[in-house]
């Protein structure tokens, strides 16, 4: 279509517009002056939802503290119970030594008759 076939359209139409056109500056100047109660509605709802978010922010980052603090627990349970087991791996050993001068005390012991062990606290003084 040509411009000029546009205009002529136009004219052709000019009855319809000329109805129409006043029905629509009136209702955009309705929605422009007079919000709709669903716009006001969804403002609403927009601030709850982001006091709500606000809110769930803060308790995330309270939540990510509180692990942060138990990650750093965790690390030192971890030492001491690494610690502690070393020291119990010590004191095996130290005990495995010690029995086994015990059971060398005790065989050394168990050789003495009675006769030799009265001489020998006889003869400490």
């Amino acid at each position: 279509m040509k411009f000029s076939q546009v205009i002529n359209f136009i004219r052709g139409k000019k009855d319809v517009i000329l109805t129409i056109l006043p029905s629509v500056v009136i209702i955009g100047i309705y929605t422009i002056l007079f919000p709709s109660t669903r716009g006001k509605q969804y403002k609403l709802e927009i601030k709850q939802l982001q006091a709500l978010n606000d809110s769930l922010k803060k308790e995330n980052d309270s939540i990510l503290y509180q692990i942060e603090n138990i990650k750093i627990d965790m690390e030192r349970s971890d030492e001491i119970i690494h610690t502690l087991f070393d020291e119990s791996r010590n004191l095996s050993n130290e005990l495995k030594t010690i029995k086994k001068q015990y059971d060398q005390a005790s065989n050394h012991a168990n050789s003495f008759t009675s006769g030799e062990i009265v001489e020998y606290f006889s003869n400490i003084k």
